[in-house]
This record gives structure tokens, C-alpha cells and sequence, in this order.
């Protein structure tokens, strides 16, 4: 997501969107664009070192945002403890490199690729565990990252070997996007057969004809941009992913264009409903200036749509100094809708990422670790 280019307090909005939202309204939508380039690029060049910057990749390239802040006065008051009772190119061909984990003595496989299909294509990068493994997660980088700061940022692929799962982490492009955001808000990216969403469904049949994954355990996440992108999908093809993460993103059109987005990041879209909501798990920060905390109210609201009277437990824990209010809404047989996860003084950021990737915060709750038990434990749907 576009990112302020000055430190904001309280609930103000940059004034870098406002004037975006000026110039996109007025139909002037390369200046807008080209504003929000020169504010991500002011912002990276400023960030060097938490809490009021950003760390450097080991090659020297700016990161994009650690976002450790302390709550702000207004962060909203934290909710007691309860429980309710309750087609890929082949020329050339990929490219297949041994590598093994720092966090982990499992080696793992890494293949590069890239699908194709008359909608474009998109490089990807697939994590293959030495082990069996039967499942997919499909992860989805926010704005300004790639496949590896991604893949580096939430360490999943570490993650999810020990549990027998692939990890694919598309890649998207500048000639796409110029901040190589995944183009969630364009109304012809958020349709089923067209746009990004089929190149990402395509990746998916390639990966499962390749290594005989189950049907039943494909997923797909991401973060900002990303989790707005794996939203679209989970509505979209509710029939390929089993289940859905995001990360600080926003619901299933709840924009249509750059306008819309922008309001929509500043809490003020209107999503649509998915006639076939899948299992939904998401984590914000309720100190997210970037994107606010509300998406992820409309995030679940699209998941709970189809059910009259859901039942929800609510829990509090303290993870690495964060406080965060996890609640899971229950269908009346008892099956899990959607888990939400608001991680108190957290900015845009992936909770208890790892600080070698952009957008991370190493406090608070392990997103990663969360998503994939909410992944594992979701049942067949056979």
C-alpha cells in the first residue's frame, strides 16, 4: 500500500492521500500516481533505522516499513477476556537451487518459474519441503516488496515444510504497477477468469499437476495489497482455496479504481458480498495509518455474511511486549468462519515478522505461525 511519507499521530490521514484523492478526482491520474511514487520514494530514503525508520536489506536497498511505534492516545480500548460457549512458459525451464532454512535443519527445495496465460505473466518462486508434502499456500507480497523479501519478511515456507506444504510466492511486476502493488481495487482484477486473479489460479493448477497437491489443502494470503489480492481470490475461486490470510488488507471490492482504493484505505469502502465465503483469517494493527483497522471488520463481515447468527469467543494474550484481541466467529454447527486477530500498537505491518523483510514488526503474535494453524485445521470439503 502507498505509504505516508511523514510520521502521522492519531487517526489524520497523510496529506499526501488527501491531495491524491484531489488530483485522482479531477481526473489529473498520472499526477496522483506519480505523488504517490515520490512519497514512497521520500519515505524509503528517510527510513533507516527503527522505530523512526526502516532497516536496510542486506544488499543496501532501502526497506519499506518496520513500523514499531508505541500506542498512540487513541488507540481504540482493548476488549476483556471471554469465551462465548459456545499456462507456464517452458523456455526457459525453471530453475531449481538446494537451500536450507537458518531457521531450520529441514532442507527445502527452491524452484523459479514463471506462468503464463493471455492475461500476463508473473514469475513465482516455489518452496518445496525435502519431505511429502500434499498442500499449497499461495503468498502475496504488499506494495514496493518481491518474491524474496516477502518470503524472507514471514519465513511461511519455514513454517509450513513441517507441516507438509508448498509455498508459492508470486511475484508482481512494474510494468503491471509501478509500486509492484497487486492491482486489488481495478474492477477488471477482481473477476474470475480475467485479469490477476486468473494468473494466479493458473499458477495454482500448474503447481498441483506438478506435485500432486490435495484439492482440499490450498490456500492463499498475503499482506496489504496482497491480503486485498488473496481476498479477491478467495471470492472469486472459492472452489480452488480452502481457506484465506490477510494481513493489513481490504475486502473483496471494496473499491473499483484509484479513487475508490484510497477511500477504501482510509476505512471508507463499501464491500460487496461473495456468494461462496471460504474460512477467513485476519490479523491488522489498530495503529495502521496506512490502512485502517476497519477492512478487517469488513473483511470478516464478508465472511460471516451467509450465517444469521454467528457465535463469537473473544481472547486477549500478551505476545513479545503486543497485547492482541483474537476473536473467532463460530457457524451454529460449530465450524470456524473467520478468526480476526487486532494486534494492539501494531503499524502496517506483519506481526511477528522476521526484521530482515520490509514491513514487519518481530513483536507481537507470530501472523505466520496463526495463519497456518488456521489452515491446518481447516476440514475437507468433500
Amino acid at each position: 500500500m502507498p505509504r505516508p511519507h511523514d510520521p502521522p499521530t492519531g487517526n489524520r490521514t497523510p496529506l499526501w492521500m488527501h491531495r491524491a484523492t484531489q488530483l485522482t478526482r479531477s481526473g489529473r491520474i498520472r499526477e496522483a500516481t506519480a505523488l504517490i511514487q515520490r512519497s514512497l520514494g521520500r519515505s524509503s530514503a528517510q527510513a533507516t533505522a527503527p522505530p523512526t525508520g526502516s532497516p536496510r536489506s542486506a544488499s543496501g536497498r532501502p526497506r519499506s516499513g518496520s513500523n514499531v511505534r508505541q500506542p498512540s492516545a487513541d488507540t481504540p480500548r482493548r476488549v476483556q477476556a471471554t469465551v462465548i460457549h459456545t499456462e507456464r512458459t517452458s523456455d526457459p525451464g525453471p530453475t531449481r537451487v538446494e537451500t536450507r532454512s537458518p531457521a531450520s535443519d529441514r532442507s527445502t527445495s527452491t524452484i523459479e518459474d514463471t506462468v503464463t496465460t493471455p492475461a500476463g505473466s508473473r514469475r513465482y518462486r516455489l518452496e518445496v519441503p525435502s519431505a511429502t508434502a500434499t498442500g499449497l499456500i499461495v503468498m502475496l507480497h504488499g506494495c514496493t516488496q518481491d518474491a524474496d523479501d516477502f518470503s524472507t519478511g514471514t519465513r511461511m515456507h519455514t513454517l509450513a515444510a513441517g507441516h507438509g506444504m508448498l509455498v508459492a510466492y508470486p511475484e508482481q511486476t512494474n510494468d503491471a504497477n509501478p509500486s509492484r502493488c497487486w492491482n486489488w481495487f481495478r474492477a477488471q482484477d477482481q473477476l474470475r477468469g480475467r485479469g490477476e486473479p486468473s494468473i494466479i489460479a493458473e499458477l495454482v493448477r500448474t503447481v498441483v499437476a506438478d506435485h500432486a497437491i490435495d484439492p482440499d489443502r490450498i490456500f492463499v494470503a498475503g499482506m496489504s495489497a496482497g491480503g486485498a489480492m488473496a481476498l479477491v481470490l478467495a471470492a472469486v475461486y472459492p472452489d480452488l482455496f480452502a481457506a484465506v490470510g490477510a494481513h493489513s488488507g481490504l475486502p473483496y471490492r471494496s473499491a473499483h479504481d484509484l479513487s475508490s482504493a484510497l477511500q477504501a484505505m482510509k476505512g471508507g469502502g463499501t464491500p460487496s458480498r461473495a456468494a461462496r465465503p471460504v474460512p477467513t483469517i485476519v490479523f491488522h494493527g489498530d495503529a495502521d495509518r496506512t490502512v485502517h483497522p476497519r477492512n478487517a471488520e469488513h473483511a470478516v463481515a464478508h465472511a460471516t455474511a451467509h450465517t444469521s447468527r454467528p457465535l463469537v469467543s473473544v481472547h486477549e494474550r500478551t505476545d513479545g511486549g503486543r497485547v492482541s484481541t483474537r476473536r473467532v466467529h463460530h457457524a451454529p454447527d460449530g465450524r470456524v468462519l473467520a478468526e480476526a486477530w487486532t494486534v494492539h500498537g501494531l503499524g502496517h505491518a506483519w506481526s511477528g515478522g522476521d526484521p530482515g523483510g520490509s514491513h514487519t514488526d518481530p513483536k507481537g503474535p507470530h501472523a505466520s505461525a496463526e495463519m497456518l494453524r488456521f489452515f491446518a485445521d481447516q476440514p475437507g470439503r468433500n
